[in-house]
């Protein structure tokens, strides 16, 4: 058995906002470089991307799964998709809920894609909007192969997420209904992690995978979240069961610190206020009042809100048989973070990456490491780096202020200071306070 790392959600070079170079020979690459083996394809519902999946992917017979080689690279491919499902519940309120779709083959990509063209314009996105009741979404997809896999993504996201602050459910039964049963995973998203999916005790029965939900192939974005697979060899079929089954052949989760993602905290973003001035809280203080105390729009609930909100636990929470998780950052942040560059991905920050990544083979060979000598580091880069890489992989790293209504948090690799006030209430750490305004 060998541990693999994958990505089983990405997007393509033709999904909005998304780097016009993505490409899978440019994701082979990265990938590589990262450590992932397994990775999505991204976008099959559209027909250009998936053109060039056809014409690049080999079907390998005997694991059933694709792969792509050049350069001496091989790189894993499942077949995936993410769309936008736009359904009334039973009130008439309009629900948009993100669902990644995993397939076997490229055979039942063409099924899947003829059946759901008749709910929405596949070629208006690489990420289609299809207007079909959600359990209607399941049937029709499971008519034509049990193999395919429907997970909810970034589940707690205010906007698409199954359980949003804005337009999600309050209930998981309440989304799939009478088609529960055929949903056995959740995503967790960049602003949440596994704890927060624990303290829902009604979401116990569900398996839980990371992903990178990327708009770009760098190593800042590539597997930067992703869930780590135990297996005897690749095969889309395994994985699945793994998935479904919750079994020791998935064996952890690698997360970002929810505070980093772009949702975690409540807030409003700068770039709604004439003065870019920021605004973000933690729930309990925004509980005390309804609009921006800057612009008076109402404010962008986050995910940690949401979770305070449907759970019936404490975060933190361990649920029985739950499995590992682990933080850690993307290695090119912490090489600009160290050098105070602004880009992840500048000249200097490539260059000691690419040191890096040779002497360790992948990034994740470095930051898995079980015994990172920090002393052997200092032979490949200065005393500074190699601390805040160790530090790192300690989990000695926390974010001041946190993500917020789309703005990523503001990495502090150390410990965090302490003061009366955080000790009270940890939580409240970094927030803007009511009396600030």
């Amino acid at each position: 058995m060998v541990d693999y790392i994958a990505d089983l959600h990405i997007h393509s070079k033709y999904s909005g906002g998304c780097s016009k170079n993505l490409d899978i020979e440019q994701l082979t690459y990265y990938a590589a470089l990262k450590g992932v083996a397994i990775l999505a394809t991204g976008d099959f519902t559209y027909n250009k991307w998936l053109s060039e999946l056809k014409t690049k992917l080999i079907f390998e017979e005997d694991a059933g799964i694709y792969v792509f080689e050049k350069d001496n690279l091989k790189v894993y491919f499942i077949l995936q998709a993410e769309v936008n499902t736009v359904a009334d519940n039973e009130k008439g309120e309009g629900k948009r809920i993100h669902h990644i779709i995993l397939a076997p083959t490229f055979e039942v990509v063409n099924q899947i894609n003829d059946v759901l063209s008749s709910y929405g314009n596949l070629e208006s996105d690489a990420r289609p909007t299809l207007k079909i009741p959600i359990p209607e979404f399941i049937e029709v997809l499971k008519e034509i192969d049990d193999l395919i896999e429907i997970i909810p993504a970034h589940i707690f996201t205010p906007w698409y997420g199954l359980l949003g602050s804005f337009n999600g459910y309050d209930h998981i039964r309440d989304c799939y209904g009478e088609k529960l049963s055929e949903i056995h995973c959740l995503e967790t998203g960049l602003s949440a992690d596994p704890s927060y999916i624990h303290a829902i005790s009604w979401l116990d029965n569900y398996s839980i995978i990371s992903c990178s939900d990327l708009h770009s192939f760098y190593p800042h974005r590539l597997g930067r979240e992703a869930t780590v697979f135990n297996l005897k060899k690749p095969s889309y079929k395994e994985i699945i069961e793994a998935i479904r089954l919750n079994d020791e052949r998935l064996k952890m989760t690698i997360e970002f610190r929810p505070e980093e993602g772009k949702y975690n905290y409540d807030g409003c973003r700068p770039d709604h206020h004439k003065n870019r001035e920021d605004f973000y809280s933690h729930p309990s203080a925004t509980d005390k009042i309804k609009n921006c105390p800057i612009c008076k729009r109402k404010i962008t609930r986050g995910v940690l809100s949401r979770v305070i909100q449907l759970s019936d636990r404490p975060i933190g929470f361990k649920r029985e048989n739950s499995k590992p998780f682990k933080y850690l950052l993307p290695l090119t942040e912490i090489i600009a973070y160290t050098y105070n560059i602004a880009s992840p991905w500048s000249s200097k920050v490539i260059e000691v990456y690419k040191k890096l990544v040779e002497v360790y083979n992948s990034e994740y060979n470095l930051l898995l490491a079980e015994n990172l000598d920090c002393s052997q580091l200092k032979q490949y880069v200065d005393e500074q780096l190699a601390l805040n890489i160790c530090a790192v992989k300690e989990g000695k790293f926390y974010f001041d202020p946190p993500g917020h209504d789309g703005v990523y948090g503001k990495l502090k690799i150390g410990f965090r200071e302490e003061t009366v006030e955080n000790k009270k209430e940890n939580k409240n750490i970094g927030q803007k306070r009511l009396t600030d305004y």
